[in-house]
């Protein structure tokens, strides 16, 4: 009985590395990052808009250098690489 729990621990952890690795290696990885980043800028726009009366672009939405990346802006609305106008959410 403890001989097969160890087994089955032991394929679990190396089925569990192996999918590690395959994601790690393959391209949907990044997609995945890149959509979760959209996600919470999109929400952080959201609730700039809803609670400030002089919104300005929300630092989650901005990447290393503090600029707003094209490709997020293109997917925000009111978002551009210039700033951020709130009036879609009013």
């Amino acid at each position: 009985m403890n001989q097969t729990l160890t087994l089955i621990v032991a394929a679990s952890v190396l089925m569990m590395t192996a999918l590690t690795v395959i994601l790690m290696s393959s391209d949907t990885l990044p997609q995945v990052q890149k959509d979760v980043e959209v996600t919470a800028c999109q929400e952080a726009v959201s609730v700039q808009c809803s609670t400030s009366d002089s919104p300005s672009v929300p630092a989650n939405c901005k990447n290393d250098e503090g600029q707003v990346p094209e490709d997020v802006a293109s997917q925000i609305e009111g978002l551009s690489v210039s700033g951020l106008s709130c009036e879609p959410y009013n």
